[in-house]
């Protein structure tokens, strides 16, 4: 049952949050922008502040790659608690979001880079031996996720491992509540088979409408944990792309300035 004060409270500060969110215009500047030092400018004339704060563009990517997730997290963590109790476990697991394409990497027994060493979430994934990174992960916080990536593994296998293991955390929902999470499983389920059958180039539009549906489903779940959950899966996307686009420029600085 959703706690009335909680959500109550919880909703006028996701609204908030949710209206921050760069538009389009602000996003072309993001990636228009070839230069770290002014990528870094723009964002943090934007919502995206808390992400890039205590950031420079001089560091290396490994401490940009720390300090982003680090900060993710915390934004995560933050509207997180502001949900009801008994949905904040669930909530709890979008801050997982990022770090699901490291652990796969992980799990397919590949290298342990600098940045992911000594990580608070996957760092002990990192450091043990890659024949035993499947063991690690069982008796970690990120349990359920080890799941089997062989050769001949579905595309999204560790996609549906997060998802079962959402909706364990789950507690009893009905009506309202009931009808909006199920309308969230349904979009990130399509989304998921979208990838797998999707074409070279259509990374852009498939986030797109993930996007946009994302943004309706928040509106219509308005005072329901529902729209926690939409806004943390938005949250995650706009995390990733700004990540993206630091991280790229941090890597290949030579790439951007002969493009």
């Amino acid at each position: 049952m959703i706690d009335s004060d909680a959500i109550e409270y919880a909703q006028p500060r996701l609204q908030a949050r949710f209206g921050a969110r760069p538009g389009r215009a602000a996003w072309r500047r993001i990636e228009t922008i070839r230069e770290l030092p002014a990528l870094f400018e723009a964002a943090r004339a934007t919502a995206f502040r808390p992400l890039v704060a205590g950031l420079a563009p001089d560091r290396s990517v490994h401490e940009l790659e720390i300090g982003l997730r680090a900060h993710w997290r915390e934004v995560a963590h933050e509207v997180t608690g502001w949900l009801p109790g008994a949905w904040q476990r669930a909530a709890a697991w979008f801050a997982v979001i990022p770090d699901l394409p490291v652990i796969e990497h992980l799990l397919r027994g590949g290298a342990a880079y600098e940045w992911m060493l000594g990580d608070a979430v996957f760092g002990a994934l990192a450091e043990a031996d890659p024949r035993s990174r499947q063991r690690v992960l069982a008796s970690s916080p990120l349990a359920g996720l080890e799941v089997d990536l062989s050769a001949d593994s579905e595309p999204t296998a560790l996609a549906e491992a997060w998802i079962a293991v959402l909706r364990a955390r789950l507690p009893d929902a009905a009506g309202d509540e009931a009808l909006h999470l199920n309308a969230l499983g349904r979009v990130l389920g399509e989304h998921r088979q979208a990838i797998v059958t999707a074409q070279p180039g259509e990374a852009v539009s498939l986030r797109q409408a993930l996007t946009a549906r994302l943004e309706g489903l928040f509106r219509r779940a308005a005072l329901t944990p529902a729209a926690g959950f939409c806004y943390l899966a938005l949250a995650a996307l706009d995390f990733l792309r700004l990540r993206g686009e630091i991280v790229r420029r941090a890597a290949l600085p030579r790439l951007d300035e002969a493009a």
